[in-house]
Order: structure tokens, then sequence, then C-alpha cells
């Protein structure tokens, strides 16, 4: 075999943090009586919550903001505009939003199968810019405990994806050299372009048909089922 270790991101790569985020964000909007400052759920989630944390994420990634301030940010930033939401019920929201968020761990179909075909074949690690309490929870949440050789997050090696140095604390993680690592992932920035950096191979995950940008991936797939033709 080409590759002696399997890199894999976490969020919207095996599970569906984009939707489970959505509809997080929507119980939080009806439970919390929000719809009194805006006009429906779509204004507020489209215009304000996720372009809003888009932004904060970035940031983070960037290492432009900590992770205490990203958590922290997201609805005070959100919410700015409306000074007759006080700092107190922000906070309750966004700590009633965190104990959410991380029980919401829906798999993306396929995952379940790929993993089951990759744990038998090669070691496998998690390379994730999550933060560790809430990373490992949803591990376990979602059933995938026992699958990972490893895991690297940022929140415990300090550096975010795309740097290539949390790559390089993988490849050292998994004792290989770049040349037989290869890293799956959605993100072409974070995932593919940050392995692509650090000498690695990649597999972009892209469902929706996105354009590569700077450069050609390794491989490219729109189902997950289809890196199992590859590796």
């Amino acid at each position: 075999m080409k590759y002696s270790a399997i890199f894999i991101d976490f969020d919207d790569t095996l599970i569906d943090t984009i939707q489970d985020t959505q509809n997080t964000v929507e119980a939080i909007y009806t439970d919390h009586r929000l719809d009194s400052f805006f006009d429906s759920f779509e204004d507020y989630y489209e215009n304000f919550f996720r372009p809003n944390t888009i932004a904060i994420w970035h940031l983070y990634e960037q290492g432009l903001i900590t992770r205490d301030e990203l958590l922290g940010q997201r609805f005070r930033n959100t919410f700015k505009h409306l000074p007759e939401i006080e700092a107190e019920s922000i906070e309750k929201i966004n700590k009633d939003y965190l104990a959410r968020i991380v029980k919401a761990t829906t798999l993306l179909p396929e995952a379940k199968d790929l993993l089951d075909y990759l744990k038998g074949k090669y070691p496998l690690y998690m390379v994730s810019n999550g933060f560790a309490n809430m990373q490992y929870t949803k591990i376990e949440t979602a059933g995938l405990e026992g699958y990972f050789d490893g895991v690297v997050l940022s929140d415990e090696v300090g550096i975010s994806k795309p740097d290539r140095r949390i790559y390089e604390a993988a490849l050292a993680m998994a004792g290989v050299p770049a040349d037989k690592a290869i890293m799956i992932g959605d993100n072409y920035k974070t995932d593919i372009t940050g392995a692509h950096n650090a000498g690695i191979d990649q597999i972009w995950f892209n469902p929706r048909k996105i354009e590569a940008s700077a450069f050609e991936p390794t491989y490219m797939v729109d189902s997950l089922a289809a890196i199992q033709h590859i590796l």
C-alpha cells in the first residue's frame, strides 16, 4: 500500500456540522423567543448568525483570536445591533447553544461505512480545528470511539489548519513521513491546502463540486463511498 497513515477531518467530513448547527440555532431561536427581534429564522441565520460565525472562525484559524474569544464573541457580535438584549441574556444563550451543539452529531451518509473500511486497513488519525472538550464529546456521542489511533486538535497543539505545523504534528504522532500519509477533508483551504503545503497527498471530499482555486488536489470525490476506490 502506498500510504501508511490516513488523516481525516471531522466536521462536515464525517458529521453534518452545517446542518446540525442550523438545527441547533433554530431551536435556540425558538426557545429564547428571538423572533421578537428578527423578521424570521432565515433572516436571523443567513444575515446575522452564519456570516458572523464564519468570520470569527476565519480569525481563529489565522491565530488572530483565542478559543475563548471565539466562543464568547459569536453571539455578542450577532446581537451587537440590538442593545435591548442584555449581556446576561447573551451569555445564557451562548451557554445553552454550547450545551446543545456538542450533542448534535449527525453522521454524514456513508461516513460509518468509510470508517469501517479504513479502520481495517490503515492507522487512522483525526486532524481537526475543533476544541478538545467538544470534539471528544462529539466523537463519543457519534459512536466513533475506537476508530482513531490518534486525535490531533488545534486546541491541544496550539496551531490551526491550514498551518502546516498541525500536519507535521500529525505526522509525528503517526510516525510516518509526509509521502506516506494522505488527508481526507471537505474544506479546500484548511484541509486540502494545509496538507498540500505539508507535502501530504489529499482527498478532497467535495459533494458540491466546487472548482479548485490554487491547485488540483491529489484526488477529488463527491461521495465518501468513492474513497474506498482510492485507498
